[in-house]
């Protein structure tokens, strides 16, 4: 069985199940679910392109518009983490 690869076309029909890291966030300006983000100074969630971002605005919330100050759940690229432990370590957070 090959290794999925979010981010990238499927290559095999088999059933897996993966893990993907999520961080919760705080909005700093209105965003919608599937959105890129990275991080301001103050450690909120602003929009990014796809090249800075280091994630997306969890893609399962209704599609709607969410307002600054929401608390929303971000997904981290796939491969990014540097480290985990069903904790997982990522250069723009703090180690918790």
């Amino acid at each position: 069985m090959t290794q999925i690869e979010l981010g990238s076309l499927r290559s095999d029909n088999h059933r897996d199940a993966i893990h993907v890291a999520v961080v919760p966030l705080v909005l700093k300006e209105p965003m919608t679910p599937g959105e890129w983000f990275q991080l301001d100074d103050d450690g909120e969630a602003i929009g990014g392109s796809e090249i800075e971002a280091i994630g997306i605005i969890d893609p399962f919330l209704s599609r709607r518009s969410y307002s600054a100050g929401c608390e929303v759940w971000g997904v981290l690229r796939p491969n990014t983490i540097s480290g985990m432990r069903h904790h997982w370590y990522h250069p723009a957070f703090d180690r918790r």
